[in-house]
C-alpha cells in the first residue's frame, strides 16, 4: 500500500500524505491549481473543517482521518464537502482514500 495518493472530484483535486517520521498526515486541496486549503491531522487532531471564501467563491466540509491502533495506516472522509468555485461546483461525502506504512 502507499503512504499517498489523490482523489479528483472534478475540478477539485484532494491529495493527501502520510508522514513518515511520525502519526500525522497532510492534506492538500487544490482546483485549477490553486491551493484551496491544507489540513494536517494528528491523533490529537482527527478532525478539520475547512471554510473557504473568496470574494463570491467558497468551498467548506469536515474532513476525517481514522489511524489503526498502531498509527501506521487508515483512511480519509469527508462530510458534505461542498465547493462554488470559479472552475466549477460540486459536492461529495464518504471515503476519500487510504493509506498504509506497514512494511
Amino acid at each position: 500500500m502507499a503512504t499517498s495518493g489523490e482523489r479528483i472530484y472534478s475540478n477539485i483535486v484532494i491529495s493527501w500524505e502520510a508522514s513518515t517520521s511520525d502519526t500525522s498526515m497532510k492534506v492538500t486541496i487544490t482546483s485549477g491549481g490553486a491551493l484551496i486549503g491544507v489540513l494536517t491531522f494528528t491523533p490529537d487532531t482527527l478532525t478539520h473543517t475547512l471554510d473557504y471564501k473568496n470574494k463570491e467563491w467558497s468551498a467548506n466540509g469536515t474532513f476525517t482521518v481514522e489511524y489503526d491502533a498502531k498509527g501506521t495506516s487508515g483512511s480519509l472522509s469527508c462530510e458534505e464537502f461542498i465547493w462554488d468555485l470559479n472552475s466549477g461546483s460540486g459536492n461529495t461525502s464518504g471515503l476519500i482514500g487510504i493509506w498504509d506504512q506497514s512494511p
